[in-house]
């Protein structure tokens, strides 16, 4: 089960030393935290990631073939795909986000949009994917095997991640500064977290629970690298990508 319960008041001072900064991307604004120690221990900041945390088999992802259905304006049915940049061109409505919501979320959303066009005050719509796209997190930086690690059935953990890529590099992975990146799509912003995933952790009642479309980070020396991985992966692995700001200490 996802644990819920508020961070702690240690949680909350240490978070209080980061720097919050907007990014204007578009109508995309991005608030991306940059911290000026090593990350939190995982056991500590866990709850604070898990509240972002969405049923992963209702979310929407890059690639799925969606199908839109009129219970009586059936001459409005149509497919769509969800695109590179998150979005899928539905009918008369034209480009809507939808990658990283669920699919009550973008029907609600349509709903809305159709109903205010003359003829369709009650659409009476549903939405299906009748071709999903693969589910998968990327993990990078000092492990065995960089690259996307499918998505099961039974949801993924921040550990599973790693030992999905052959686990970490032994010799120069930095786990106390392992970054956690998540395009919250109901939000528009993209998230970020530093976070201490030193092995001691990993026994621990706590996980972090990971989404399909999570890029997890192990730099191996310096912030400026991670800065450097955030840029470049951000933009070829995540829905929509915006500048991503350095993090600095």
């Amino acid at each position: 089960m996802v644990p819920m319960e508020l961070p702690s008041q240690r949680q909350n001072s240490r978070r209080f030393r980061c720097a919050k900064r907007p990014f204007a991307a578009g109508l995309v604004f991005i608030f991306v935290c940059g911290c000026a120690s090593d990350g939190i221990p995982l056991q500590e900041i866990a709850p604070e990631i898990n509240r972002t945390y969405v049923s992963a088999p209702d979310l929407l992802v890059v690639g799925d073939q969606l199908e839109v259905r009129f219970a009586q304006l059936t001459q409005y049915d149509h497919s769509v795909r969800i695109g590179p940049n998150g979005k899928a061109s539905f009918l008369i409505v034209d480009e809507q986000p939808a990658a990283g919501i669920t699919i009550a979320e973008l029907d609600k959303r349509l709903s809305a949009l159709y109903s205010k066009l003359e003829g369709l005050q009650n659409p009476q719509l549903t939405i299906s994917v009748s071709e999903p796209a693969a589910r998968v997190v990327h993990v990078i930086g000092e492990v065995r095997e960089p690259g996307p690690v499918p998505y099961g059935a039974g949801g993924m953990t921040l550990i599973d991640a790693i030992a999905g890529v052959g686990g970490y590099r032994k010799e120069s992975a930095d786990l106390e500064e392992v970054r956690l990146v998540r395009w919250l799509a109901s939000e528009k912003r993209m998230a970020v977290w530093s976070i201490d995933a030193s092995e001691d952790f990993w026994e621990g009642p706590e996980r972090v629970y990971l989404l399909p479309g999570d890029l997890v980070m192990v730099p191996n020396t310096t912030i400026d690298d991670v800065n450097i991985w955030m840029d470049k992966y951000i933009r070829q692995m995540l829905p929509i990508a915006p500048p991503v700001p350095a993090i600095t200490p």
